[in-house]
């Protein structure tokens, strides 16, 4: 077929199309242009200093909770990155550090985001660093947050501990519905809250001390403990009977039967953190924001009462000498304890089988907190000996108490101790 040659009329609307294309091009790549231009040299100003919760100047919720204490710093490291440092804001870590992306929102505001996974050290002290070398990964914090036009900040931030924290026992547990009696012996084989506590001599203490202590606190713990939760995101959730009262007749053995009463409440601490490795589980306390809670149910000003450990100083130093003018309690026994627990938390044996778990500390666990109860024991005679001065009526319940451990005073506890050949308190809960 024989090419036909292009008109006239159809030169010029070819080239018409062509001038159009061509300006819709320009007039696009001006609007891309000016767009990136526009967001490019959009300033964003980070605050020079330090944020501070207790300033107003930042607000930070934690898993759904608002946070009481804590700083943060946001430190320019590019055009659009930063580095933020959070201090004494999430349990279990006195500092966490991550970058952040970093997205301008006009009028020198922003908004920001980063994850950061942590492999420890843990630390129950703002000011004090735990362990040197790093565990395996704990927990992953994820941050967003914006900088307004004034400077101040507001973040959320969602915490999960990793699998290999978590070691499976993440989820809610209940008590241990029995305390079980072996038939053949006649000692306690099971309870929710179970003593096992033998001595090297028949004439130490009350040898059938598990077996008279075990039933009372066992049906009462029954009666006051719904159910423990230990949270993906590391906290504790705990549902108990806040009007629960120790009754001291309720010796109960066998099948427990379901309290009768409704009246649960459910509270979640973002203040204890834990976590499990293949040994133990841990429980890492913030103890600075749990003094400052204290205070705050008591109306009180914690940094206008000069006995205490001032919150911005709230380290292991504070707490040491505050216990030791208190109580009389053996510094370096107390100080070498603490350093211990700082590098990990507190730790807790837990074993764990079908769907039960008992989680328990034995006599080798106890003795470093038992050496240093014992040298606060006459202090703490004084204390109770005054306090039942007041309160007259518990004068028979303190003395049956006494009675039950083989002593008339608590200062007899070291004897006992001295004396003990094996020791374990453990709390038994099932799925």
């Amino acid at each position: 077929m024989e090419r036909q040659p292009l008109t006239t009329k159809t030169m010029k609307v070819l080239t018409n199309l062509f001038r159009m294309s061509l300006c819709l091009l320009l007039v696009c790549a001006g609007f891309t242009s000016c767009s990136d231009e526009d967001n490019d040299n959009q300033e964003i100003k980070l605050p020079e200093n330090a944020l501070n919760i207790s300033d107003g100047n930042l607000t930070i919720d934690i898993n759904g909770e608002s946070a009481e204490t804590g700083t943060a710093v946001l430190t320019p490291t590019g055009n659009n990155t930063a580095s933020l440092t959070l201090a004494n804001v999430v349990t279990g870590f006195s500092t966490v550090t991550m970058d952040v992306q970093l997205k301008a929102t006009g009028n020198g505001s922003c908004t920001f985001s980063g994850n950061q996974d942590i492999t420890g050290p843990v630390s129950m002290f703002p000011k004090v660093t735990g362990r040197n070398q790093p565990v395996a990964s704990i927990m992953s914090v994820k941050v967003d947050g914006a900088i307004s036009e004034q400077g101040t900040a507001q973040m959320t931030i969602t915490t999960t501990l990793s699998q290999s924290a978590q070691k499976g026992l993440a989820g809610e547990w209940k008590p241990y519905g029995s305390c079980d009696v072996n038939v053949l012996t006649g000692s306690i084989s099971k309870a929710p809250l179970m003593l096992d506590w033998t001595f090297t001599s028949d004439n130490i203490g009350n040898q059938f001390i598990g077996n008279l202590i075990t039933p009372i606190v066992a049906s009462n713990f029954y009666q006051a403990l719904k159910s423990i939760s230990l949270n993906t995101n590391g906290t504790i959730t705990i549902t108990y009977w806040k009007d629960a009262q120790f009754d001291i007749s309720n010796f109960t053995t066998g099948a427990y039967k379901e309290p009768t009463h409704d009246n649960w409440e459910t509270e979640t601490t973002e203040n204890c953190m834990w976590y499990a490795d293949d040994d133990y589980i841990y429980l890492v306390p913030n103890l600075a924001a749990l003094l400052a809670d204290y205070h705050e149910d008591k109306n009180e000003d914690v940094t206008s009462n000069t006995s205490l450990p001032q919150l911005s100083t709230f380290d292991l130093s504070s707490i040491v000498t505050m216990l030791k003018d208190k109580y009389g309690i053996d510094p370096i026994a107390l100080g070498t304890t603490l350093e211990k627990w700082n590098s990990t938390g507190i730790p807790l044996k837990y074993t764990v089988k079908d769907n039960e778990v008992c989680i328990y500390i034995d006599k080798e666990m106890a003795d470093p907190v038992i050496a240093i109860l014992i040298t606060a024991l006459p202090s703490l005679d004084k204390i109770l000996q005054a306090y039942l001065q007041q309160n007259p009526d518990k004068v028979e319940l303190a003395s049956t108490i006494l009675s039950i451990l083989g002593m008339q005073q608590l200062s007899d506890f070291e004897n006992l101790w001295n004396n003990t050949k094996t020791f374990t308190i453990s709390v038994n809960l099932t799925k």
